[in-house]
């Protein structure tokens, strides 16, 4: 069972979400996961998309502060990620 407020795709909404305009905003959990790497200085993503990671892609779209990088294989993802996390002193996400 799902607490109040929340729905099964981790959407909250209530009226204290709402901004001053009266307008209803909704974040869900993927939203608050790019935030928070936007935060830590994340600025590249190397990753595949599919069924189950359309949700957290379109919210990394919505964020528009983190590149995408498409990689034909998680593998190659990681790899990527691991050699300019350590070439570049940056951190670096993988999403696969």
């Amino acid at each position: 069972m799902l607490g109040t407020g929340t729905s099964a795709r981790g959407t909250r909404s209530s009226k204290s979400d709402s901004n001053q305009e009266g307008n209803c905003t909704s974040r869900n959990i993927a939203d608050v996961l790019w935030e928070k790497l936007v935060n830590l200085g994340v600025k590249r993503c190397y990753g595949i998309v599919g069924d189950a990671l359309n949700p957290v892609i379109d919210a990394l779209r919505r964020n528009g502060k983190i590149e995408f990088i498409h990689v034909r294989h998680e593998e190659y993802g990681v790899f990527a990620a691991v050699a300019e996390a350590y070439l570049r002193g940056v951190p670096v996400a993988v999403c696969g």
